[in-house]
This record gives structure tokens, sequence and C-alpha cells, in this order.
């Protein structure tokens, strides 16, 4: 049967003139917000997983797949509506299930080891209201936590969304909501922290071996996606046991950077990060080089990718296009908010250190200074880049000690008998005999006394 060429795109527009008719009609209704959740043996997280929501939603809805331990005991006492579903492994289905037992017309579906701080609860009602009108899908950052309860990576999500037919989870595992581009709505406004990737829960809940069963059985349904080949790589990775883990997933990320086709953003940079990385060890800087590119054209300027190419520009000598892509990495890293890069707060060390050895490889003397200087600015007291420092500004300042002190005293406390040593010892090792001794002159015998105690 022939179709009328314009058939999608008149599909398209009744989807949207549907989708804006029904957010006119719900435009006046107050927001109840349903949140939905689904566990197994949580007890841990599950009181704090309802507690952050506990003051702005309509109803709590807790979805059990088979726990065996407090969990459903401590949800009920605390007020929310359990239901049982039979685990099938496919998260879609149980998480279906869970929004079709919410009678709120919005959703808010976190995991039970997610939630929000209370400085970005108190804004979500009021930011649905706001967008309601004209989106059906908020989607925020996610921030991982490590041990120490620190982001080490950020990245975005869809969980808040209209309680609508239209919107449902799709996949059984890495599961997704349907929705079209128009029903999104991006904000940076809230932020949703998750503690699943923390040594201690990872090693009580074991989701790395489940993850890549189910990916396993996934990839034999549907032996040529590449995004569930990049899933399962991840998992496999997050099983330490067996070293033999990570050829395997070297070669499915192989697989998935060689197949040419459309990969989920994480799905890309997680095989790019890692292949650099094993080049980077193995010392292949054309290889580096070359995914450095593939990156930087599919996922986009990002800081790690131009700084992983100044390392292997400068391991291979070509200093000035090392310093094109140093500079490239920092430009980007001050454009952005996002701390899902290498080079975060403590990075930025590691690229300001190569951006002053490369300058001095340059000749660069006014680079070389400036960014030894912002290097010891983040962690003063490498001594190796600190005796090179002293050596750079002896022969810039010729025999002005003062100068050279001076200058240091934009890093270092010289009130501090800890710095005035570190200086002294860093001096001494660079050979400048006259600036060892200024600063340990400078060390009164009280000074002294405190630093031999310890």
């Amino acid at each position: 049967m022939s179709r009328n060429p314009n058939q999608f795109h008149g599909n398209r527009i009744a989807n949207r003139a549907r989708q804006t008719a029904s957010r006119r009609g719900a435009a006046s209704e107050p927001v109840r917000l349903s949140q939905c959740m689904i566990v197994k043996n949580e007890e841990k997280n599950i009181e704090r997983a309802l507690s952050w929501a506990k003051d702005i939603v309509f109803e709590q809805i807790v979805v059990d797949t088979g726990s065996t331990d407090r969990t459903v005991e401590i949800a009920e006492s605390m007020g929310a509506k359990v239901f049982h579903f039979e685990w099938i492994d496919d998260f879609s289905a149980a998480k279906n299930y869970a929004i079709n037992k919410a009678r709120g017309n919005w959703i808010a579906f976190l995991d039970a080891d997610e939630y929000f701080e209370p400085e970005n609860t108190e804004k979500i009602l009021p930011l649905i209201d706001d967008i309601k009108r004209r989106a059906d899908i908020i989607c925020c950052e996610l921030a991982n936590l490590d041990d120490d309860g620190n982001p080490f990576s950020v990245g975005v999500q869809n969980r808040i969304f209209r309680n609508t037919p239209s919107i449902r989870y799709v996949g059984a595992i890495h599961e997704s909501l349907t929705y079209t581009p128009e029903q999104l709505y991006k904000t940076n406004a809230i932020s949703i922290v998750h503690t699943g990737y923390t040594a201690e829960a990872q090693k009580t809940t074991d989701k790395a071996k489940r993850n890549a069963e189910m990916l396993q059985a996934e990839l034999e349904r549907r032996p040529d996606d590449a995004n569930i080949k990049g899933y399962l790589a991840q998992s496999i990775l997050a099983d330490k046991a067996d070293p033999a883990n990570i050829e395997k997933a070297r070669e499915l990320f192989r697989e998935v950077l060689d197949s040419g086709k459309p990969l989920y953003s994480v799905v890309a940079k997680n095989s790019h990060d890692f292949l650099i990385s094993s080049a980077l060890r193995s010392k292949d800087y054309e290889e580096v080089l070359r995914l450095c590119d593939s990156a930087l054209k599919t996922i986009g300027d990002s800081p790690d990718y131009n700084y992983w190419s100044g390392v292997a520009l400068h391991c291979v000598e070509r200093y000035d296009e090392a310093w094109e892509h140093f500079a490239a990495a920092l430009n980007v890293y001050g454009a952005t908010s996002l701390i899902n890069t290498a080079l975060g707060e403590t990075g930025l060390f590691n690229l300001f250190e190569a951006m002053a050895l490369t300058a001095k490889q340059r000749n660069d003397d006014e680079n070389c200074a400036k960014y030894m200087t912002l290097s010891l600015k983040q962690r003063k007291y490498e001594s190796n880049l600190c005796e090179k420092l002293i050596t750079v500004l002896r022969v810039a300042c010729g025999d002005s000690d003062h100068e050279i002190i001076d200058y240091l005293r934009t890093i270092y406390d010289l009130n501090d008998p800890r710095d005035k040593l570190f200086l002294a010892k860093c001096a001494k090792e660079a050979n400048d005999i006259v600036l060892m001794m200024t600063f340990h002159s400078m060390i009164t015998p009280e000074e002294k006394a405190s630093l031999a105690a310890g």
C-alpha cells in the first residue's frame, strides 16, 4: 500500500498537538506528585529514599521484587503503599507496574540509593508547576558519590515526568523512558544524589554480576546492539575478581567503536575512555591520538580528550601541537559546569603541570612560570615542581633574591614554618644555596623546636 509522503510529518504534528492539548488541560490542575520506586533488599537505603520526598509528594509507591530483609516492613511503617511484583529480569516491566499504581498526575521515579538534598527538594514542585504547560519530562543532573561522599562524576537523568500513558519505560536493563524531544525540559537547578557506586554498595548488592548476566542475555537476543555491548563491558569491568574481565571488556569496547552505529553518550564515553587509558598505559600514542580524535568528533569538545591528546603529543615531542590541545582543554574546562571529567578539581593540577612542562620545551619562560605557579597553587607541596619553579625564577630574576621571595609569597605562607622549611629543601635540591640559607634563616628557634617535635 502506498504511503502519503507527508504522513510521518503529519503524525508528528498531530502528536505534538495532542501533547499541547493535554498540557493545556492539565495546566490549571494542582501538581500531585507520586514518588515511585522498585526495590529489593534495600533496608539500608529505604528510610532515606522515602524521607526526602515525604513533605512534597501526594503518595509513595514502593514495588518490591522479592526482598528477604526488612525493606517491606520499613516502607510500610513509613506509610508507603507497598506492592509486590514477581521479578522477570525486566526493569521496565517492574517500573511500569509501579507507574500504573500511581494516582498522581506527575511521577518522581528514583531508585532506593538515590535522593534529593533538602535544598533541591523544595524546588521540585515549583519547577513542575512552571514547566507543566510546555513539557512533560524534567531532565536533571545526577551526581555519583564516592566512598568519602564526594561526587566523582555527573550525568543527566529523566526521573520526573507527567503521568500519562505515552510515557513508559522500555528495555529490560538500562531502561529508558519513551518520549519525543519536544516533551523534554533540561535543567541544572536540581540534582539527584546517587550512592550506588560506592565500594560498600557494590559489595553488598552484587549489582555488577546481576547486570552482566542480564546484559549477556539481552545481547543474545540482540547480538548487533552496540549499546548493549558497551553496557556489558562496563558491568564486566566492575567485577574485579577475574583478571580476564579486562581483556573481555577491551574486546567489547573495540566492537562498540568499530560498529559505526549510533551510540548513547554514556556508552561512547565509557568506550573511548577505557581504550584511551589502555593505550596510554601501553605507550601507544598514535592510538591515543586516533581515539581522542574519534571522541572529539562523536562526543564533542571535552577537556579530557584534548588533555590526553596533549599528553600523547608531548610524549612524541610534538610540543607546539601539544600546547594547542592543552590550551583547548583549559578553554573547554572553563566553559563547562559539569564535573564528569578526568580533569576535576584535582585534575587541574595535571593540566597546569603539563602546560608548564610543555611551555618549557617551547622555550616559553613566561607561560612556564605561570603554569608552574597555577599547579603549585593546587598542590603547593609538590617538591619537584617547586624546584623547577625556583630554577626558572632564578634565571628570570638574576641575583634579585627579594623578587624571587616575593613571587613565592603568592603561593606559600612565609609565616608558616612548614612552608619555610619546604622552600629551603626545594632551594637546596635546585642548587640555589643562597635561597636555601635565606629560608632557613627565616625559621625562628621556637619554630625549629616545634618542627622537630613534629
